[in-house]
């Protein structure tokens, strides 16, 4: 049986730390790695996340203004590095960002849309990131995240994504968010009953050192850690706007309506929680 990405979370994390072996990164930092890690995940009562005091406390207000970034199609270091100093140190030039999904998604989203109108079960509908000329070029910033599929099936869209690599605390939780809000807004954009099921594939899951001595003070299953995030708007009608109005140093209902999310309050909780957490630790 499926389970959410929010409940799943945890759980993997007692995964890396019990089945991961260790290897020495381009870094020369330490990781726990999983190699060739898949898992489907249900979506089908909205996009989830776990966040709690007790270990991972989500970065929601990055995670949403990451994704209206996505969403805008820009490249800039200077808008999303509001919202996370430390995106600064993935850009070449100081100025933009090599890797930038929503650069390269930008000319695919209204292709894939007008794919599934013509074809809801095509298996056609495939968008990518990861680009040939990325092999071996010198940058700082190579996208985790490689392509992404979507197929429609009993009035559902089903989505699998597949990364690379993934950083466990960094990546792969707000990656998972990403995509199940775009599986979402695509669902509303063609009129779908849903977005049922999201397949999450990744060639390197892994963790670094310094965030197992930051894990080790994580409690897992003393609370319900699952939040839903539910995004109500139309795919291609959120990316106009976000085109239009992303923009450094947005709040988070600001972010909400941008992005067409009725829940604010739940996403402010999740700020809360966050902030709470940053003070009790230094990663």
């Amino acid at each position: 049986m499926d389970v959410t990405c929010a409940a799943h979370y945890p759980q993997l994390w007692l995964e890396l730390k019990q089945h991961a072996t260790n290897f020495h990164s381009r870094s020369g930092s330490i990781c726990a790695e999983i190699v060739g890690f898949s898992k489907r995940y249900s979506i089908s009562n909205g996009p989830s996340v776990s966040s709690s005091t007790k270990h991972r406390a989500f970065p929601i207000k990055f995670a949403l203004a990451e994704l209206a970034w996505i969403l805008s199609g820009r490249d800039d270091l200077d808008s999303i590095q509001s919202y996370c100093k430390a995106m600064s140190h993935f850009s070449d030039d100081a100025k933009t960002l090599h890797g930038a999904y929503g650069a390269r998604l930008s000319s695919q989203w209204v292709p894939l849309v007008e794919l599934l109108r013509l074809d809801m079960l095509s298996r056609r509908a495939v968008v990518q990131i990861y680009h040939h000329r990325d092999l071996g070029f010198n940058t700082s910033d190579v996208p985790c995240n490689c392509l992404l599929q979507f197929m429609c099936r009993d009035n559902s869209i089903i989505s699998s994504v597949y990364a690379r690599s993934s950083d466990f605390i960094t990546g792969f939780p707000i990656d998972l968010f990403h995509w199940q809000a775009v599986s979402w807004m695509l669902a509303h954009e063609l009129g779908c009953n849903s977005a049922s099921t999201l397949v999450s594939a990744v060639g390197s899951l892994h963790m670094y050192e310094c965030d197992e001595i930051v894990t080790s003070y994580w409690e897992c299953g003393i609370e319900n850690n699952e939040f839903f995030v539910p995004f109500d708007g139309k795919l291609l009608n959120v990316i106009d706007v976000c085109k239009k109005d992303f923009r450094a140093g947005l709040s988070i209902p600001e972010l909400c309506d941008m992005l067409q999310i009725s829940a604010k309050q739940t996403c402010i909780a999740l700020n809360d929680i966050f902030k709470g957490r940053k003070k009790s630790v230094n990663r």
